[in-house]
């Protein structure tokens, strides 16, 4: 799939020690279909990874990890995509 990278959107922090900032992008694609995985969770017995395209308003009934992403995505659905780059710390 190719992809247009618009703007990052998000960043969640704190929710991993090796990982210090996770970030995401709003992108856009002139095609719809997933090509094949070919990643590293691909090569794994217990895959159980599939791609989706997934409705905002669908988001908040699915077990979407981190959960900070899914409130995230919960509140694009609510109320559009933020202005600027959103910031999370991860909740302890």
């Amino acid at each position: 799939m190719h992809v247009t990278i618009r703007r990052k959107v998000l960043e969640l922090r704190g929710l991993h020690p090796r990982e210090a900032v996770q970030h995401y992008f709003f992108a856009t694609t002139s095609s719809p279909e997933f090509g094949p995985m070919s990643g590293p969770e691909r090569s794994t017995l217990s895959n159980e990874y599939e791609p989706q395209w997934v409705r905002f308003d669908c988001v908040w009934s699915m077990n979407i990890l981190p959960v900070e992403l899914a409130e995230f995505l919960t509140g694009v659905a609510l109320h559009g995509w933020p202005g600027q780059v959103a910031t999370v710390e991860r909740r302890v």
